[in-house]
Parts: C-alpha cells; structure tokens; sequence
C-alpha cells in the first residue's frame, strides 16, 4: 500500500511537471517579440551612447536655447513668500543621435525618456 501511494505522488508531480513545463513553452513561443524599425533604431543609436558626455566634440560648444513659461503666481505678503511655477524647455542638438532614416523604413522622429540622453546642467536661482 505505502508502495502504491507514493507512485500515485511521483505519477501526480510528473504530470504537474509535465504540464507546466508544456503551458510555459507555449507561452514562451506566443510572447517572442518582433523587433520593429522603431526598436532598431533606439538600440543602434543608445549601444554606445554615453549620456554623462556633451554631445559635441571637447572644442565645439554646444548651443542650448531654452525658455521659461510661467503658468502661476502667487503672491503672500503676510507670509513675505512669493511663489512662481512654470515650465522650463531647452532644446539642442546632440550630433550623436543622427541617424539616415531610409535605413528606419523613413523613420524621422524618435522619442526617447528623458533618462537616456545627455541633459544640460541648469541651475535657476535667485
């Protein structure tokens, strides 16, 4: 009897196995990914970008404009407090993100996070 019982478990796990293992390859071939043009072009251009490095040559400047919009005022003269928002927009160009487009399928624009690319250093004060 104690034999029986533990083939019925061993039988029971290797058919648990069995069908996860099954179920788990299955969705491994559903979820593989196809590589757009888009996909392309953001691991060709960030293989070796270095985001920490201006994006120009050491002897170049690198021209920034930038501009602020303020969105609020507020004004608390009990409190001798003077509170301003706004936005800040620079734009530049990074020589090192240029890419052909008719190697993209004519891919002109692409986005990226504000985390992958060189970002100036600007300090607003008072």
């Amino acid at each position: 009897m104690k034999r029986t019982a533990k083939m019925i478990r061993v039988l029971i796990i290797l058919s648990i196995c069995t069908v996860v293992y099954g179920l788990s390859s299955e969705i491994g071939t559903l979820s593989m990914w196809t590589a757009t043009q888009c996909d392309k072009l953001r691991h060709d251009l960030l293989l070796n970008y270095d985001k920490f490095s201006r994006p120009s040559h050491h002897s170049n400047t690198t021209k920034l404009r930038f501009g602020i919009s303020i969105t609020h005022v507020e004004l608390q003269e009990f409190k001798s407090t003077l509170t301003v928002h706004g936005m800040l927009k620079m734009v530049w160009n990074d020589d090192k993100l240029k890419w052909n487009a008719s190697n993209y399928g004519n891919l002109s624009v692409l986005r990226l996070a504000e985390h992958e690319f060189w970002q100036p250093d600007i300090y607003l004060y008072n």
